[in-house]
Formats: structure tokens, sequence, C-alpha cells
């Protein structure tokens, strides 16, 4: 919607698009219908005046579809607590996507439904209370939640305490590329030189 307003609207004041702008935001259509019927009245130019008609009778057409639907389910007496407004899915979709789709994962039904719901607890900021519910050691839901200690803290406890060295293989050490300088200093750092 609003880039058919930044389009009808691009020969119109700054402050008139930004009326009509803050009408959508608030889920007002007739704040809206009103901007750009006030940004209609006053163009001159007979094309963006028809842009400008096309998005108003859409919009008239259309008003229902601009209130909140929060509002109309809290009119018929269902609670929305922690519903969010029109659009947060989509925002979120990218984050989803990303995470799920675009590095090449492939999972189980069970796996999805679990990384769903832990990226939902994330993002709502309840995913320590979630994973404390699903607990099943009774001491570990007893405990308060513990703020996380630094970076370095960690990497100061890391080093206090030994825990043994793993046999490992770095594929580069074998590779073709033995002159190049991150092999080198790969091979220095092993202890292969």
């Amino acid at each position: 919607m609003k880039k058919w307003i930044k389009q009808a609207l691009n020969k119109r004041s700054k402050a008139e698009r930004k009326k009509a702008y803050l009408a959508a935001d608030a889920n007002d259509p007739v704040a809206l219908l009103v901007a750009i019927a006030e940004a209609e009245k006053a163009e001159t130019d007979e094309d963006k005046k028809a842009d400008i008609r096309d998005l108003r009778l859409f919009i008239l057409e259309n008003q229902e579809a601009f209130c909140d639907y929060r509002e109309l389910l809290q009119e018929k007496n269902i609670d929305t607590t922690g519903m969010r407004m029109m659009g947060a899915a989509e925002s979120n979709m990218n984050l989803f996507s990303k995470r799920l789709k675009k590095m090449g994962y492939s999972w189980s039904h069970n796996g999805l439904c679990g990384m769903v719901s832990a990226m939902i607890h994330k993002m709502e900021g309840t995913l320590i209370e979630a994973l404390r519910g699903t607990s099943t050691d009774e001491e570990m839901r007893d405990k308060p939640v513990e703020s996380y200690p630094s970076f370095a803290k960690l990497l100061t406890k890391k080093t206090h305490k030994a825990i043994g060295a793993i046999q490992g293989h770095i594929p580069a050490l074998n590779s073709k590329d033995q002159g190049k300088p991150y092999i080198q200093a790969l091979r220095g750092l092993s202890g292969l030189q």
C-alpha cells in the first residue's frame, strides 16, 4: 500500500505523503481517504490526478481491509492478547526463510516444528522460559534465570580446566595449495613445519 501511495503522491509535498503514511500506519481508512482526497484536489497534472483517484477509489471500496483485525476480534469478545499486528509475519518471514531454507538444510517434520517454535520464542523473548518449561529436571525449573557471562569470562573459565586434546584433521594441510600463506600458518600452528 505504501508503494502505491508513494507512486501516486510522488509529485505532492513530503508533508502530504507523510500524512497519508501516518494514516495508513494507524489503520485509519477515513484519515487516509481524507489525506488522499486533499492531495487529489491540489494536483494539477491530470495523469497524476487519475492515479490518485484510482488509489482513493480502491481505499474507499476496501475500507474494512485497513482496520486492525484485532479490533474486529475484540468487538466479538475474542481475546487478542499476544496477537501481532498486520504485517508482522511478513517482516519476520526473511528471518525464518534464511534459517530454515537458505542454508541448505533439510528438516524432519518434528525438527521443523521444534525449530520454528524456538525461533518464535526467541523473537518474543520467552526462549529461556520455554526451555525451562520443557525441562524434566526439577532443580532447573526452580533455578532463577541467570545472566549470561561475557565471552572473555567464558574463555578464561575454559582455560582453567583441561579437557584434553581432540585428534582431528585439517583438510587444507593436504591440499594442492601448500605454498599459500594461510596453509603455512596452519602448518605452523599445528606443529607440522
